[in-house]
């Protein structure tokens, strides 16, 4: 099995993987990393909690991906994970490990592609992995040769295929995707490939047959969903309720920090745009965009930093949305959220150009509608639902 990490998703990961521990006692529960979010305003507070509920799934192992590292690798080596990253050429990661099984061994390599580090265009020598994969093709021989079934798991891009160096080396390559979908397996050169979507919304479970030298004779792979209908694990009831109540004290600080930056605020109540722009504005209230903080409102998440920013107006901003108490007028995502600040543009009557005049409409849009949180986004099927006349 191969999940991927997400700050809501060990819960609904954690009720499934006990139900399929259960179903199949032999499990090997392997995780091809990359759940950390580096862009995230409570960055520190949301990773620190989804390393301790990755903690909690009882992984066999788990694969280093850069995104991990974008604040160093302190952070993982703390958590308490059964990290690996053959290619680390520093302390801290396992270069390979070996999970026990009755039916026999499992070792699980990792591969971090030395390519896509974010050091490279730095001075100095800032080279974190080793680029030569011979030491790790000669480990992979040995595990096989020694009877072992072999895993690797790498970093590579949606479209990118295994190199040959990869295929007919390891019995499984798991190599993550950077968007919701799982890819198609496929078979190499003896080598079976999976591709894992990057949410955590979903687990993949693959069945091996293995013939008598325990190498892949045939497969099954499924994905398994976890929807709504999917209970929360009990047992990670305490780690989530810590880590609200953790998100509800750094947003009372934030109000309380955003309170007096509200009197020199460059945004402008949204009723006023309204009053000039009527057709725009018609259009806007029968978008989702008018109710975008009600729906945080159902889920309680209108105190959480990393979902407020895309459900309100200059979030984190100067003079942006505090709080609904506060700067109520800043709720939902309305006209200042894509145009920019409308005061001074309201105050000179419309001479005061909005800022919008230079923006592309699609590098705005990607601002919030980003893989991680809106998988099924396409410019141009949501720019249909709200587009709307450019003049009153």
């Amino acid at each position: 099995m191969h999940p991927r990490g997400g700050p809501g998703w060990p819960r609904r990961q954690a009720s499934t993987i006990d139900k399929l521990r259960e179903q199949t006692p032999g499990l090997v529960l392997l995780s091809s990393g990359g759940a950390l979010g580096h862009s995230l305003p409570t960055f520190e507070l949301t990773n620190r909690f989804i390393l301790t509920g990755l903690g909690e799934l009882r992984l066999d192992a788990m694969g280093v991906q850069w995104g991990d590292l974008a604040f160093g690798d302190a952070l993982l080596q703390q958590a308490g994970l059964p990290l690996v990253a053959s290619n680390w050429l520093s302390e801290g990661f396992s270069r390979s490990i070996t999970v026990q099984r009755p039916a026999g061994s499992v070792e699980v390599f990792a591969w971090l592609d030395p390519a896509s580090s974010p050091y490279r265009a730095m001075l100095g020598d800032h080279r974190q992995v080793g680029d030569d994969p011979a030491a790790l093709v000669e480990a992979i021989g040995r595990s096989r040769s020694a009877g072992a079934l072999t895993v690797l798991i790498a970093s590579l891009s949606d479209g990118q295929a295994p190199p040959d160096w990869m295929t007919g080396v390891a019995d499984l390559v798991i190599a993550p995707m950077t968007k919701e979908a799982f890819g198609d397996p496929g078979f190499r050169q003896g080598t079976l490939v999976l591709r894992p979507g990057s949410r955590g919304q979903a687990l993949g479970v693959v069945t091996l047959t293995l013939d008598e030298q325990r190498r892949i004779d045939s497969w099954q792979h499924r994905v398994v969903t976890m929807p709504e209908s999917v209970p929360d694990a009990a047992r990670l009831t305490g780690w989530y309720d810590q880590y609200s109540e953790q998100l509800r004290t750094d947003y009372a600080q934030r109000v309380e920090a955003g309170k007096s930056l509200m009197k020199s605020t460059p945004y402008a109540d949204e009723r006023a745009c309204a009053g000039c722009h009527p057709r725009a504005a018609k259009v806007w209230r029968g978008s989702a965009h008018a109710r975008a903080f009600e729906s945080l409102s159902k889920v309680d998440k209108t105190h959480d930093a990393n979902c407020v920013g895309c459900h309100s107006i200059g979030f984190g901003e100067p003079g942006g949305f505090v709080s609904a108490g506060v700067s109520p007028f800043l709720r939902n995502v309305g006209c200042q959220a894509c145009h920019g600040p409308a005061k001074q543009h309201l105050q000179t009557g419309g001479a005061d150009p909005m800022a919008s005049l230079a923006y592309k409409g699609e590098k705005v849009c990607a601002g919030c509608h980003q893989s991680a949180h809106s998988p099924s986004f396409d410019f141009a099927g949501y720019w249909s639902r709200i587009t709307h006349p450019t003049k009153p």
